[in-house]
């Protein structure tokens, strides 16, 4: 499945495949983590090229550093070290602005609903 322009994250069904051998994903528009796989006849596997983040799980760590190349945000064994970042996209900081933002938006929301909900009352 590889040069195909698949985008997104890596289905989770694919966790659901124990008899796979071979995944062969290189090359696409794959973004967020790689889910945690663990088929234990995976003999080949290839994830680079893609758009992939976060710290590559242990049960993939035996493949070579080659099979997640061009993959920025990667990191973990067999690549570098994964180190904290706290202005990395995505990041847990990034997350809390996101929803400190979200709440104060639903928040306003609410206050001109219930707003108009008192003014359409108070109509005779």
């Amino acid at each position: 499945m590889s040069y195909n322009n698949f985008s997104g994250e890596i289905p989770l069904t694919v966790h659901h495949l124990p008899h796979l051998l071979t995944l062969r994903l290189a090359e696409n528009q794959f973004s967020g983590l790689i889910p945690e796989l663990n088929p234990p006849d995976l003999q080949d596997f290839n994830v680079s090229g893609n758009r992939l983040s976060g710290e590559i799980p242990r049960t993939l760590s035996t493949f070579s550093e080659s099979s997640f190349r061009q993959n920025l945000f990667l990191c973990g064994a067999p690549l570098e070290k994964c180190k904290a970042e706290p202005n990395k996209p995505g990041s847990e900081d990034e997350h809390v602005g996101m929803s400190f933002v979200d709440f104060n938006c639903k928040m306003f929301l609410l206050g001109c609903i219930d707003e108009h909900y008192e003014v359409a009352a108070q109509k005779p």
